[in-house]
């Protein structure tokens, strides 16, 4: 990608809707849009006052003929989302006609954006640092008020603020390591070992403070892997349909009805569950019924929660095969049909030596508000307020900030050993390097093509 071309995409959704757009960004945007935009004879996008907006009509190269009536929006560089002189063509919003449009800009000049081009090229210009570039992707994919929330507060730079001051106080500790290493002779103030090892503290604190909110940041964005298991008619289908309160799976009295797992994302609270209804584990000569037995157990080897359902008036008890697969996990039992069950307060042992039980009907809806209690309480920790704390949501943040906190550790261990300042400092820039990799002050060219791969064309 060459920083000198001018890219255009369409920037909005495809379908049919009332309006479309068409960014246009780099150093030839007006000229490219002044072939085919036309105003009155006077008038050039090129001459246009920043920050302002032009009625007008998508002109096509060569024949002059009449594409759309548009609205045209001018951002003069650096004040646009780019940091380069942008056009932001509104047309009508026909797909047929958004990309004739599109067509004519780049008849005209330019080139077709990759996807996440427009993004990438705000973090090269200063416009964006590479944390709340990602924070774009997580607003957009945002499925919950928190997550867009989360996703707003990390876009503002809230997070990364924080990590860069982190950052800087290392930076700072270690510039006067090196400074009193390196220029024995000048007048450097003499560092104080107790001193270095209670800021390296404080940065460590301060970075497990951030790695306790993945767990919960990862629920509220990305959502919990949940699989609902159990014997066939014990009611996961209904379950199912009550957590999503849709008619998600089919429901029969016929066993083995769930023949592939059946997925659905839902809000439980300020978590996301992304559910999985798997089919009843069981022996059966049934070819496609026992496809889906395999795929339900795929589904719980990968599940973060396993909703254990119950048929409260089976005697035949839990699964052993199931229960062998789960006893490891997570996992919440849910007591259904306690509508036809009046033994309200008897719990078999094997059950509640699995998990927290819930009664619930899947008929009535009974118990289930304090089962989506539960559920929310296992990953996101009740004291977090979304609109104000740091939150981690991103793998790759946590994994950087778990190889800073893992240096830190190092430096601390070589003070205590009696180890040099030289060698401290290794680890001290060990750690700040790997939370410039968040922001994209020290990261590598690769994991920069990596995360704007991600975008779609148009942002």
């Amino acid at each position: 990608m060459s920083l000198h071309s001018t890219i255009a995409a369409i920037s909005t959704p495809p379908g049919t809707g009332a309006v479309s757009m068409v960014r246009v960004s780099g150093e030839d945007a007006f000229s490219i849009c002044d072939k085919i935009f036309r105003k009155n004879k006077n008038f050039s996008l090129s001459d246009a006052p920043k920050n302002t907006v032009h009625f007008g009509r998508i002109r096509e190269l060569g024949t002059n003929v009449v594409l759309d009536e548009v609205v045209a929006a001018v951002y003069r560089a650096p004040h646009s989302f780019t940091g380069e002189d942008t056009v932001e063509i509104f047309c009508h919003g026909g797909a047929v006609v958004t990309k004739r449009v599109l067509m004519e800009v780049i008849r005209a000049g330019a080139s077709q954006a990759e996807a996440g081009e427009f993004s990438k090229r705000a973090f090269l210009n200063g416009k964006l640092d590479l944390s709340e570039a990602e924070a774009i992707i997580e607003l957009i994919n945002a499925r919950t008020y928190s997550a867009e929330v989360v996703a707003a507060r990390s876009l503002s730079g809230g997070t990364g603020r924080t990590i860069k001051d982190i950052r800087a106080s290392l930076i700072d500790v270690l510039s006067h390591i090196l400074a009193y290493i390196d220029f024995p002779d000048e007048d450097v103030d003499y560092i104080d070992e107790n001193e270095v090892m209670r800021l390296i503290s404080d940065a460590a604190s301060r970075i497990d403070a951030l790695l306790s909110t993945y767990k919960s940041g990862r629920a509220i964005t990305e959502g919990v892997d949940c699989a609902i298991v159990g014997r066939e008619n014990a009611g996961k289908s209904s379950v199912m349909n009550r957590l999503t309160g849709e008619e998600t799976s089919i429901v029969t009295a016929v066993p083995g009805t769930t023949r592939d797992v059946v997925s659905k994302s839902v809000s439980v609270g300020r978590a996301v569950l992304n559910l999985l209804d798997t089919a009843g584990v069981r022996e059966t000569s049934d070819e496609v019924e026992r496809i889906g037995v395999g795929r339900a157990l795929s589904a719980i080897e990968r599940a973060q929660l396993v909703l254990y359902v119950a048929d409260v008036t089976d005697g035949r008890g839990a699964d052993g095969e199931i229960i062998s697969r789960i006893k490891e996990k997570p996992v919440i039992v849910v007591l259904n049909k306690c509508d036809l069950s009046g033994d309200a307060d008897n719990v078999p042992g094997e059950y509640a030596r699995l998990g927290e039980c819930v009664r619930v009907s899947a008929k009535t809806g009974e118990g289930f508000e304090l089962l989506k209690e539960k559920i929310e309480n296992m990953f996101i920790d009740s004291s977090l307020d979304v609109a104000r704390d740091d939150i981690i949501t991103a793998e790759r943040h946590f994994e950087r900030l778990t190889r800073a906190r893992e240096a830190l550790s190092e430096a601390v261990d070589g003070l205590h050993a009696g180890m040099t300042f030289d060698v401290v400092s290794i680890d001290i820039q060990a750690a700040a390097d790997a939370l410039g990799d968040i922001s994209g002050q020290s990261a590598a060219d690769e994991v920069i093509d990596r995360i704007f791969e991600r975008f779609c064309i148009g942002k």
